[in-house]
């Protein structure tokens, strides 16, 4: 019954892992909270696929050594917010739980909405809000993948970057990850972001430096910590059930 029980306990380690995808590389780590916006009884949803683009936000910040830890999904059932205007945002962020999010201040919000109005915002607002059927749509129907962590730069306290554009450039424009509106050159691919390719969506040491001071920003803890803090835990069930 002990190698049972101590068995059973091995097998559950692997449970307190994260549910999303790690980036093996990165040394920090952000909570990321998806909401989805729903009508009243749930049958119409702002993002009815569950799609977050993880694997394009970890190419894009592992520039600053960050993994993006996506947590389970929640979601608010009100047909009214699916059109957002910044009223209705404004009190989403002044009380998140109210709202299917996090009050935690380290978890960062990213609500999925059908449209969003009133203040000329189309795609995304800082402490996140997104646009996701415009979103989707954009780049031959590819989706303009890389706004919703144009925005998460923006949750995590950087503002608009309007710096020199790219030397090469034309038009003036720059593939600075933080650029605003359209001085920001459009995603072309995950293949394409800094350092491959095109060099899009690149952050800059003085960014990545000021980012990293973000409170939403904590170290992944060494896997050898981690370990022995599961088995720490286990020895405490194993001792307990051996005083019984």
């Amino acid at each position: 019954m002990k190698t049972q029980f101590t068995f059973a306990m091995l097998l559950a380690l692997p449970c307190l892992a994260p549910t999303s995808h790690v980036n093996a590389a990165a040394n920090w780590r952000v909570d990321i909270l998806p909401i989805n916006i729903c009508n009243n009884d749930g049958t119409v949803c702002a993002n009815n696929d569950g799609e977050v683009w993880e694997d394009v936000g970890d190419k894009i910040w592992a520039q600053a050594g960050i993994d993006l830890h996506f947590l389970p999904w929640s979601a608010v059932y009100n047909e009214a917010l699916l059109s957002l205007d910044q009223c209705e945002r404004g009190l989403m962020i002044s009380n998140p739980a109210a709202y299917g999010g996090s009050n935690d201040p380290t978890v960062v919000n990213m609500w999925f909405a059908q449209n969003m109005t009133a203040d000329g915002t189309t795609q995304g607002s800082t402490r996140i809000f997104l646009n996701w059927p415009y979103l989707r749509s954009q780049g031959g129907g590819e989706g303009q993948r890389d706004v919703p962590f144009h925005e998460l730069g923006h949750a995590l306290g950087y503002s608009e970057h309007f710096g020199i554009p790219d030397p090469d450039d034309p038009f003036g424009k720059s593939s600075n990850l933080m650029a605003g509106g359209d001085f920001r050159k459009r995603y072309e691919g995950i293949e394409n972001i800094y350092p491959d390719g095109l060099g899009r969506d690149r952050l800059m040491p003085p960014q990545i430096a000021l980012i990293l001071m973000s409170p939403m920003v904590y170290p992944i803890p060494e896997p050898a910590s981690f370990l022995l803090g599961a088995i720490g835990i286990l020895s405490l069930f194993v001792l307990g059930y051996r005083n019984r």
